[in-house]
């Protein structure tokens, strides 16, 4: 019986008359003082379950960052280490694809990431599957033991906007012409035979980032997603030179080996081909690791 249930009664036997409701003995006092230990009992019963709940959670994600932090990044002198950011930037999961539990690392903590790796749980293959892509133009290697990814070239190659509004002076006006911007692309993704599906622009970035030394003004990445499951990001960048205004400029990389497609006002402006084979030293990798015992 709910907390209504239990309110409803005791209303009831109070407003017969027959009884006092301080009254010992009375079926009211009854009434409340079952009533406060059945709430207590329920509530201690749903703290229960939500902890249970959560535990998983936060043992995947423990053991995610564990696995996280076992990966090396490198500049592109091969000898300075690159902090990947603490936090996964985006957590995400996909039943309909089999996998439970997910999340998006981004590799660098300065400026725009070199890479973005993808962390996804398949606990009928007993493995973590990883996708690794490249966004800076610079060789870095990245890697554990016995392993090493060094891409020859980014997935990423950065566009000007044809027409965009003027670069606002303040980080949360930037912000919102990141977000409209973004808003003018449309990504699709073809899986072969019938499974052609238009992907869906979460609203908020997962990661801003900027480094003026290098004319980064504001930067942001955005995703486009199989329902919460990312299938490509899209960066939107404020750049200047020197005195010159600011510009906006974008690019997109892959985190699907299937084809595809962003339109930007109606019209193509990037397309990825399916990948039947991926190659280690490809600027979009996978590779796996096994759960943890």
């Amino acid at each position: 019986m709910d907390r209504a249930c239990w309110l409803i009664v005791t209303l009831a036997i109070l407003a017969t008359g027959l009884v006092r409701a301080d009254e010992p003995g009375s079926p009211a006092v009854a009434v409340s003082a079952v009533t406060t230990s059945a709430l207590k009992a329920r509530e201690q019963k749903e703290g229960e379950q939500k902890e249970a709940t959560q535990a998983p959670g936060t043992e995947r994600l423990a053991e995610m960052k564990r696995k996280a932090d076992a990966i090396r990044v490198f500049g592109a002198d091969g000898t300075t280490e690159l902090k990947m950011v603490a936090e996964p930037v985006l957590r995400f999961s996909d039943p309909a694809r089999e996998f439970s539990d997910a999340t998006i690392w981004a590799l660098g903590e300065r400026g725009s990431p070199v890479a973005l790796m993808s962390m996804e749980r398949y606990q009928s293959q007993n493995k973590w599957w990883c996708e690794l892509v490249a966004l800076s133009p610079d060789k870095f290697p990245v890697g554990t033991p016995g392993w090493k990814w060094s891409p020859s070239k980014p997935s990423l190659e950065l566009q000007r906007f044809a027409e965009a509004p003027a670069a606002a002076e303040t980080a949360a006006g930037r912000l919102q012409r990141m977000k409209a911007l973004a808003r003018r692309f449309s990504v699709s993704e073809d899986g072969g035979m019938d499974d052609h599906y238009e992907l869906r622009l979460m609203p908020q970035p997962i990661h801003r980032y900027a480094d003026e030394e290098q004319g980064l003004v504001d930067g942001a990445l955005f995703v486009f997603a199989y329902g919460t499951n990312p299938e490509a990001v899209a960066a939107v960048e404020c750049h200047r030179e020197g005195d010159s205004p600011a510009s906006w400029q974008f690019g997109f990389v892959p985190l699907s080996s299937s084809t595809l497609q962003a339109d930007l006002d109606g019209r193509q402006v990037w397309k990825c081909a399916a990948r039947s084979r991926v190659r280690q030293q490809e600027p979009y990798t996978v590779f796996s690791m096994s759960l943890d015992p």
